[in-house]
């Protein structure tokens, strides 16, 4: 299975708009991801358990085990927080990906960090020099 990071962004994405520190796996409804509600996190879609996995592998969340319960919780980790910040913007993640494919590289999360500094670093020095 290959990684998505369209799909990390959304699962952050959605997981942001909880009013909760923690986010339930299984309460989201994507139709582009097959993803619908359930109760138990063994009912979701493989694509997503993948990368939610792979999530808490790169430190973008932290996972926590509802006690007595088959429940998943997740916490965004402040790394999670920081790829979300430098790709919110539609127009930069859709420019990143163009370039990406273009190169022929793999878009990493590390990549689009490093792209959103650099950006913002060239727009705080114009702004600057205004």
């Amino acid at each position: 299975m290959k990684r998505d990071l369209g799909l990390v962004r959304k699962i952050l994405f959605e997981a942001e708009k909880s009013e909760e520190r923690f986010f339930e796996i299984g309460s989201w409804e994507w139709a582009d991801h097959d993803m619908r509600y359930r109760e138990l996190k063994s009912d979701l879609s493989g694509d997503v358990l993948f990368h939610l996995d792979l999530m808490e592998q790169g430190g973008l969340i932290r996972k926590s085990a509802c006690e007595h319960t088959d429940f998943q919780f997740w916490e965004i980790t402040w790394a999670g927080y920081e790829f979300l910040d430098a790709v919110r913007d539609e127009g930069f993640w859709n420019r990143l990906q163009t370039e990406a494919k273009a190169r022929g590289v793999a878009l990493t999360v590390d990549g689009a960090l490093a792209a959103f500094r650099g950006l913002a670093s060239t727009v705080l020095s114009v702004s600057q020099a205004n």
